[in-house]
């Protein structure tokens, strides 16, 4: 159980410093090739794609660790109960649809440029499926922590108001 909750706790974290490192040791070999006056066009390619898979698991830390970009106007007004706990739903649950379409649409874009068109990335001619696969993993990510987060936020609404009980 420990196993569990350490890699809960920390694969986005790990993954994103992993594909965060590559891109820059990409990057460090395609300057070094560029003052001995050769020229990789491969790292320059490398390091986008490893930034697009280090945006997608980056979203779901934030969404794990809720700094998240959301909207919280309402839920200041509400500091607390249930008027915050709605409006955190709501975000959750606008948030979780909108990753579901990003999900679908990526997962036919994924299935179209891998078997329809057989796309190859120019300088490494590796499949786009890989490229676009991180959206859905990413998405598939931010799934999971949308709905921890969910359940965390209806916990911690329902223990604050066992507190009050007590209080009284």
């Amino acid at each position: 159980m420990k196993i569990v909750k350490l890699i809960d706790d920390n694969c986005e974290k790990v993954l994103c410093f992993i594909t965060f490192l590559s891109m820059l040791l990409c990057l460090v070999w395609q300057l070094v090739m560029r003052w001995t006056g050769g020229n990789l066009s491969w790292t320059e390619e490398a390091a986008r794609y490893l930034f697009i898979w280090t945006s997608w698991l980056g979203i779901s830390l934030s969404v794990k660790e809720r700094s998240h970009i959301k909207v919280e106007l309402l839920t200041a007004i509400f500091h607390e109960g249930i008027g915050k706990l709605i409006f955190d739903l709501i975000s959750n649950v606008g948030f979780f649809i909108f990753d579901l379409v990003i999900i679908k649409l990526e997962w036919d874009q994924i299935i179209r440029v891998s078997f329809t068109y057989n796309q190859k990335s120019p300088a490494m001619m590796m499949p786009m499926g890989i490229v676009y696969a991180a959206l859905v993993v990413g998405g598939i990510f931010v799934a999971v922590r949308l709905i921890e987060d969910t359940i965390k936020l209806i916990l911690e609404y329902k223990a604050s108001k066992g507190l009050k009980k007590e209080e009284a």
